[in-house]
């Protein structure tokens, strides 16, 4: 049974923490306020919009997230799962023309993952260092769930839709449950 009075208050901190109130890590006060709280437009975003959209397979705020995070990592390698739908392609392409889209996840730094396909990801070792996920669906993931077991180090985001999972040593273990 949910209790209302803790859907509330996570709400309520979920609201404050979106805004940076709490956060004490300045790469995560960065990432959450300069990049996922970011209102303004890119160059693309009115002839992807109406595509997103109409797609279905993603939220325009996620899409708009996904592409947000890839221009703050600017990844050369971008490795799309099998069960990601074609429009994450479409927003990668549009992002850059120029970045290499791999069907392998050997190789590339930055992963957009769907679904259960994140089952084989396992961020506790030094391999990982450096990685970028971008998990879709990460409600009752289980993958995301042994993500965030796994880690020793990084910080992961989450607006309960989609999260987003930083592999860094150099940073804290930090979970961040925002909306954006």
């Amino acid at each position: 049974m949910i209790n209302p009075l803790k859907s509330l208050r996570d709400a309520v901190i979920r609201f404050r923490r979106s805004r940076g109130f709490g956060v004490h890590s300045p790469f995560a006060y960065g990432f959450i306020t300069q990049v996922l709280r970011c209102r303004y437009r890119f160059y693309c975003w009115d002839n992807l919009e109406p595509e997103v959209r109409s797609s279905g397979g993603i939220r325009w705020n996620d899409a708009r997230a996904l592409f947000r995070t890839l221009n703050q990592f600017r990844p050369a390698r971008v490795y799309i799962s099998p069960g990601s739908t074609g429009i994450i392609e479409k927003i990668v392409r549009a992002w850059s023309g120029k970045c290499e889209i791999l069907y392998n996840p050997s190789g590339a730094m930055f992963h957009i993952v769907s679904g259960e396909e994140f089952t084989a990801v396992s961020a506790g070792d030094q391999s990982d260092d450096g990685m970028i996920y971008f998990c879709l669906n990460v409600a009752g993931n289980h993958g995301w769930d042994s993500l965030l077991k796994s880690m020793t180090r990084g910080q992961t985001f989450t607006n309960s839709t989609t999260g987003i999972a930083v592999c860094d040593h150099k940073l804290p273990r930090h979970h961040f449950e925002i909306s954006y």
